[in-house]
């Protein structure tokens, strides 16, 4: 996908916008699922996290709706709980917390006031 969006900047082709940005939105949209379904899963997070940032490369505009909202039922139902094991030492929660926090970044979300912080919890 990098290689593709690189190439297209770089030769200005011709793309029909809308196919590719359906078929780039609905692959993310189905990562970001399969995260809500196992939060717990940190490959398929940072897999995701690296998805949406490609999403950027293409030279259209992506509608971020559907992958926003699943962000953001994933940290009302696991981010608490990945706060609580990272403070307590855990090194692959604190892991979790970064990738997860980049995610939201790069789905345009304000993460410092949407995600509870450190001292809240």
């Amino acid at each position: 996908m990098r290689s593709a969006a690189e190439d297209i900047s770089k030769w200005h082709l011709g793309i029909d916008s809308i196919e590719v940005e359906f078929k780039a939105r609905h692959r993310a949209e189905q990562m970001m699922a399969r995260f809500l379904t196992d939060p717990f899963d940190l490959l398929a997070l940072k897999e995701t996290r690296e998805v949406i940032e490609l999403l950027k490369l293409l030279p259209m505009e992506v509608n971020y709706w559907q992958m926003q909202n699943i962000y953001y039922m994933t940290a009302r139902v696991a981010y608490v709980g990945f706060l609580m094991r990272a403070k307590a030492g855990d090194k692959e929660a604190a892991q979790w917390i970064e990738e997860f926090k980049g995610l939201g970044q790069g789905l345009w979300f304000n993460i410092d006031a949407m995600l509870p912080q450190d001292d809240a919890v």
